[in-house]
């Protein structure tokens, strides 16, 4: 209430800035795909394009080119996991809300101000809700990830200790196997020699 037409002015371009950084946040991609487009990670245009409907210089509307599918990941034996936040429903009240709060701005309406202020703190608690719950799919991932190289770790030890050799005692059964081997073929030898003198004295 303190402030002047010039100093309200001056925050509605600011705001302005501040909506062309969403909408810029809103299209961010990773490795080549649009993270708040839904299913459509590859759309020939960005998933969110700003519309001057007045030939202003200001964004009046801001269109939406994705669309509400919601991309799952199996992360377990019957584990899953969303991987995307829908863009539409997290960021268009975001936009709306800071396009009213710099029209208001622009044209001096302190109730349409107010209005606007109302919208754009209910948004924010979106956004803050859509934060956290992709931080607890992070936990979620971490805790997978944790869980999945604690099992990696036991079939290795299980498999170690079923499979791996003791060089030394592998060594050592094998040389008493080969003194068996000559053994009983010495002795075979002989059983043999000594059958054939018993057949010769006959």
């Amino acid at each position: 209430d303190t402030m002047g037409d010039t100093e309200r002015a001056s925050l509605a371009s600011e705001i302005d800035s501040l909506l062309t950084e969403a909408i810029q946040n809103a299209n961010s991609s990773h490795q080549d795909k649009y993270l708040f487009a839904g299913f459509q990670v590859r759309p020939t245009i960005t998933p969110f394009v700003g519309n001057d409907t007045n030939a202003d210089g200001r964004f009046d509307t801001v269109d939406y080119n994705g669309d509400a599918g919601v991309i799952t990941q199996e992360v377990g034996p019957g584990q899953i996991i969303t991987t995307n936040v829908q863009g539409q429903a997290t960021f268009d009240p975001l936009f709306q809300a800071l396009i009213a709060a710099r029209d208001a701005l622009s044209t001096n309406n302190t109730a349409a101000l107010q209005t606007a202020a109302d919208d754009l703190a209910a948004a924010t608690e979106g956004m803050s809700t859509a934060r956290t719950g992709n931080g607890a799919r992070l936990r979620q991932m971490a805790n997978t990830i944790s869980r999945l190289e604690t099992s990696e770790i036991d079939v290795k030890a299980l498999l170690s200790k079923k499979e791996d050799t003791n060089l030394a005692e592998a060594v050592s059964t094998l040389t008493h196997q080969q003194t068996v081997y000559q053994a009983t073929i010495q002795v075979s030898q002989r059983a043999i020699a000594t059958v054939t003198l018993f057949d010769y004295l006959k």
